[in-house]
């Protein structure tokens, strides 16, 4: 694979949420230097590790695109969209 084992498990992570599954078991259950625990379905793919680690890079990016262009419409007086007013005030 070509993430760093740090990266794998973050993917891995997204995907337990996605699944649906609680973070905190999954923490508690899964360490990461063991084979994967069962609990939580069928190993994640180095596909879908991929997919989740790179859509969470996005939506990192579009976060910080928002940020900036809110904080420019905040000086200028122009209304907020939602995205924008989420990525400012959380």
């Amino acid at each position: 694979m070509a993430y760093n084992n740090d990266k794998k498990w973050y993917a891995q992570k997204l995907i337990i949420q996605e699944r649906g599954f609680d973070i905190s078991d999954f923490l508690d259950k899964q360490r990461k230097d063991e084979t994967w625990n069962t609990d939580f379905g069928t190993e994640p793919t180095d596909n879908e590790l991929k997919t989740a680690w790179e859509n969470q890079e996005t939506a990192n990016a579009l976060k910080e695109t928002n940020k900036a262009s809110g904080k420019a419409k905040l000086k200028s007086g122009e209304a907020l969209t939602d995205a924008e007013v989420e990525a400012l005030f959380g």
